[in-house]
């Protein structure tokens, strides 16, 4: 029998220096006084984890966890692939000016994939503990 772990905060679109490109992730909702973010609260999507997304003003306005999109994580690493600027032999993914390691496989579109990340909807990882 596998556990199910829940985690539940807003997607971020995670980079910085020397990861060639974002990382899409969720940042756990921190806990009594903490403030800020912290590398202990990150999770990044994995293959396999199901991704929850939230309309986020049915939830800060209403208290209601409207879900617009649900689904498991598939990494599509084909489309939207465009040559590095400064290596031209390598080729990667690039959405909404951003160089990304994979898009999701079967959202509306990657735009949209992209535009929940850099908005920080909130969202929820089911993630199986092994």
């Amino acid at each position: 029998m596998s556990d199910k772990i829940k985690i539940y905060g807003t997607l971020i679109n995670h980079f910085e220096t020397g990861t060639e490109g974002v990382w899409w992730a969720l940042q756990k909702a921190p806990s009594g006084f903490a403030k800020g973010r912290s590398y202990e609260d990150l999770y990044l999507l994995h293959s396999g984890d199901v991704l929850e997304i939230y309309d986020p003003d049915a939830l800060y306005s209403r208290g209601e966890h409207k879900i617009l999109w649900t689904g498991t994580i598939e990494k599509d690493t084909n489309s939207c692939l465009l040559e590095r600027p400064l290596n031209p032999e390598v080729k990667q993914q690039n959405v909404g000016g951003f160089w990304v390691h994979w898009l999701q496989r079967g959202f509306f579109n990657h735009e949209q994939w992209n535009w929940v990340f850099i908005m920080n909807y909130p969202a929820k990882i089911i993630r199986s503990s092994c």
